[in-house]
């Protein structure tokens, strides 16, 4: 129904986490998976949207001894077409990028992968900073280029950022554009 849908593999202890938090603007301080391997958080994009990504950007959670940062993660795509299998677009592996502060942020780019995807996902494949397997996360951003689900390809000239966070690191190159900060 062309809805930008965001999940996660189980919900943490916290009362008010719920997976929209993943990929929303709020400054709420709790996103989080339970304490288990291979704790995972995903966005649809919905029918007709998907992304050539070139660049994307994370946000810690707001936890505030910050111990839970990601180290250990992998942010994978997926296509429109029903069957399509989980591609590895890019690994971190003991990633110090994200400070241990309330709300860090990082952004990183992505080399080689042309395959426009519907579906992202941030994959925990190790341990946190703390160290456990709780995934705890409240920001994700995708830039590059917007392709619909036919192949029709069109940039978008604007930008829109979630409002009270540190700047992302943000592309510049003449293809790259903001594509979609959601909530």
């Amino acid at each position: 129904d062309g809805k930008v849908v965001a999940a996660m593999s189980n919900k943490g202890n916290a009362p008010d986490t719920v997976p929209h938090k993943f990929v929303g603007r709020s400054n709420d301080n709790y996103s989080r998976t339970k304490d288990e391997p291979n704790s995972w958080m995903s966005v649809d994009l919905g029918e007709g949207r998907a992304v050539v990504a070139t660049h994307y950007c994370l946000r810690a959670d707001g936890q505030a001894d910050s111990k839970y940062v990601l180290r250990n993660w992998t942010l994978e795509g997926k296509a429109a077409e029903p069957g399509a299998d989980w591609v590895q677009i890019r690994r971190h592996d003991n990633d110090e990028t994200l400070a241990q502060e309330k709300h860090s942020v990082g952004a990183w780019p992505i080399e080689g992968e042309a395959r426009a995807f519907r579906h992202f996902r941030i994959h925990q494949h190790g341990k946190n900073a703390k160290p456990n397997n709780e995934l705890m996360c409240c920001g994700f951003e995708v830039y590059g280029v917007v392709a619909s689900t036919l192949q029709l390809r069109c940039a978008f000239s604007f930008e829109q950022r979630i409002h009270d966070l540190a700047p992302c690191r943000r592309p510049r190159g003449p293809r790259d554009a903001l594509v979609l900060s959601f909530g």
